[in-house]
């Protein structure tokens, strides 16, 4: 009875061994896993960041390449300011001569009518007989005065008409010289404000690089700290 008691026990014992070798080995092969895990986490970080940095170097050269290639760029501010005082004295002289030229016009209008009211009279004399008022008859020498007068009439204003006509194409010259003017005034603003939009890039972009670098500092100091820990992990 005392040796089956002896048995019992040695039994017990050994089933506790065992039961305490099973846990050790399952707490090894757990923490075996956690450690597996760990690193493969860990590598899979690693690897995200090595990605970040090498896109950060990509973006910085671009930039820096667009930077260089805009270094170029010559923006006078001055210039840019005069620009409309130019633009406006050429619309103002644009518009005293249209002015002029439209008054011109309007002259040579005046002196055509004339022109053509005077050829209506000389018809209308030249088969006058009699005074349509007082039915007396007209005489030659009062119908030759009246031509003459006509004639006259009908000559000073085609002279004037000329004269007018040179000025009127001498102000349409000027019209359109300065509208070339103000046009090229207009361009030439349109193309500064394209290069100080360039400009103000440039600065955007020099402080995107500064960001960058900062972030791709960071970023590498991580990926150290994630080898030394990898490392360890594999001690």
């Amino acid at each position: 009875q005392i040796t089956i008691q002896t048995d019992l026990e040695t039994a017990i014992k050994l089933r506790e061994l065992k039961e305490t070798a099973l846990k050790e080995i399952e707490e090894k092969i757990n923490e075996k896993k956690t450690l597996e895990n760990e690193k493969s986490k860990s590598s899979i970080l690693l690897n995200e960041k090595n990605q970040q940095i090498s896109n950060h170097t990509t973006t910085l050269s671009s930039l820096k390449q667009q930077i260089q290639e805009a270094s170029t760029i010559q923006f006078s501010e001055e210039e840019y300011n005069s620009l409309d005082e130019r633009i406006q004295f050429q619309q103002n002289k644009e518009d005293e001569i249209q002015k002029q030229y439209l008054e011109t016009i309007t002259k040579i209008n005046t002196l055509n009518s004339k022109i053509q009211e005077a050829e209506q009279l000389k018809t209308k004399i030249s088969n006058l007989s009699n005074c349509p008022t007082c039915l007396q008859n007209v005489s030659e020498e009062y119908k030759n005065n009246i031509l003459t007068n006509a004639n006259n009439e009908i000559t000073q204003s085609q002279k004037t008409i000329q004269t007018l006509s040179i000025q009127k194409d001498k102000f349409q010259e000027i019209i359109e010289q300065t509208k070339k003017a103000k046009e090229e005034f207009k361009k030439t603003k349109t193309n500064l404000e394209l290069l100080k939009i360039k400009l103000q890039a440039l600065k955007e972009k020099q402080e995107r690089i500064q960001e960058i670098e900062q972030q791709k500092q960071i970023l590498e100091a991580d990926t150290q700290r994630l080898k030394k820990h990898i490392e360890t992990l594999n001690q």
